[in-house]
């Protein structure tokens, strides 16, 4: 007998809504509510709802790498689909998180427009807080751009204020791509003037 869970929830959310893709599975609680009769997800009306996944040991095998791809897979529709990567499966949730390191995904740009997802649609009470909270996150990609830098020319040396003002353009250029702007999110940082040597990170 199968067994109706969060996770296979999510998995036929994903089938029915087009908008579910742009959540992954532990992002999910902000935007859509679980109802326990049905037992199912439902896009949430109004504000964002307060829930988290299970915390998971590393030295829980399979359950923490599946932990570890239901942070950035979108748009899963079964457990197998979470063994492919760019149409190669891989037999293990080890091996899918691998071959994703091996890409090198970078979640910096994702989370901008997961955060975009959550100003526009969810309308969350502080969205201030949030970004505060996550910060490093939404700042990953421009890091890992700025350590290549390092390497390759040691006079360059980007603060952690310029990346994280950086982060803040990139947000403000996918909301602004969307009809809107920070300034219409209270409270929410508003990114200052870049020095032309950082503009091509942004």
């Amino acid at each position: 007998m199968n067994i109706e869970t969060t996770l296979t929830a999510w998995f036929k959310a994903n089938q029915k809504y087009s908008e579910a893709h742009t959540l992954t599975y532990g992002n999910f609680f902000y935007c859509w509510v679980y109802n326990k009769w049905h037992k199912e997800w439902k896009p949430k009306k109004k504000g964002h709802t307060i829930g988290q996944m299970y915390f998971v040991h590393p030295k829980a095998g399979e359950h923490y790498y599946l932990r570890m791809l239901l942070t950035v897979v979108y748009g899963a529709i079964s457990f197998e689909d979470l063994h492919m990567i760019n149409n190669v499966h891989y037999p293990t949730f080890k091996d899918v998180c691998k071959a994703l390191e091996a890409s090198q995904l970078q979640l910096g740009s994702q989370m901008h427009y997961l955060f975009a997802t959550i100003l526009m649609f969810c309308y969350p009470t502080n969205p201030e807080l949030l970004w505060q909270k996550y910060i490093i996150a939404f700042s990953d990609d421009i890091m890992f751009q700025a350590r290549i830098d390092a390497k390759k020319n040691h006079t360059i040396c980007i603060s952690n204020d310029n990346i994280y003002n950086i982060a803040l353009h990139q947000l403000e250029h996918i909301l602004v791509q969307n009809g809107t702007s920070l300034k219409n999110f209270p409270n929410m940082p508003i990114p200052a003037s870049l020095p032309e040597d950082l503009l091509r990170h942004n």
